[in-house]
């Protein structure tokens, strides 16, 4: 009975263990999904991070750490203070009436994704059309269903009167391409023209030294992404894959189906 009796409290022992674990990752879990939206919408958040210099990433893995409590304290003094919650509110809705803005702008026809890919094709067979460029039409625009008439119409801002200017002004420009003054050295132009919420997102979070995304460019492996501090077309399509997945969002130049 003594035998029994010890199996059976070790047994409980190790049962009690396991939920704790679970319990464990599962709030691991949750406050990594917290720091996500935290850090999409809260630029209080960022500011105490990196006025304590806490590696929000690093320390949700030790909550019992002086800097995994920290991180949730912060948290929790985010979720109570109105003025923090505000911003996260308006953000929010901000991000809501864009995307319903954009998703009533893009809700094309059949027939105009058909005409849009008709003038990709146009593209590729014009003489001044760079061989990356050209690339990029293939792999990624017309994939994606990136508008040609967006695409022209941010490229227009950014060089002031390509010959893309050809492409009659349906727009004026997307939301995001007027956030830049100057396209950064690391980044081709025609990628901020096709995708500058992806640009303007990426690089909200590489200046935070704290995120995820600022990682994966700073480690040893972003050798293939990036070269001679440009980023190499495995690269961007690297960005864009890391924004869909992330953000989850429809691009700005995206043509509805």
């Amino acid at each position: 009975m003594g035998a029994i009796a010890g199996i059976l409290i070790v047994v409980a022992f190790l049962a009690i263990s396991f939920m704790f674990i679970i319990k464990r990752d599962d709030d691991v879990y949750e406050t990594k999904k917290k720091i996500e939206h935290l850090f999409s919408h809260s630029k209080q958040f960022k500011s105490l991070l990196e006025k304590e210099k806490i590696d929000a990433w690093k320390a949700v893995e030790d909550p019992r750490g002086y800097f995994g409590k920290r991180l949730r304290n912060i948290i929790k003094e985010i979720e109570a203070n109105p003025v923090a919650q505000k911003e996260i509110n308006d953000s929010i809705e901000l991000k809501k009436q864009f995307n319903k803005d954009i998703k009533h702008e893009r809700e094309l026809s059949e027939k105009e994704l058909v005409e849009s890919n008709i003038q990709w094709s146009v593209f590729l067979n014009d003489v001044r059309i760079t061989e990356e460029l050209k690339k990029a039409i293939k792999d990624l625009f017309i994939p994606l269903n990136i508008s040609p008439y967006l695409f022209g119409e941010n490229n227009r801002i950014i060089n002031d009167g390509a010959f893309y200017s050809a492409i009659p002004p349906v727009y004026n420009g997307t939301l995001s391409i007027k956030k830049f003054a100057n396209v950064p050295k690391a980044y081709p132009n025609w990628f901020a023209a096709a995708f500058p919420d992806v640009l303007v997102w990426f690089m909200d979070n590489l200046a935070d030294s704290n995120s995820e995304i600022s990682k994966i460019f700073s480690s040893v492996d972003a050798e293939e992404y990036i070269e001679n501090n440009i980023f190499t077309f495995s690269g961007l399509i690297k960005l864009v894959n890391l924004y869909k997945k992330r953000v989850g969002n429809s691009f700005e130049c995206q043509i509805s189906k």
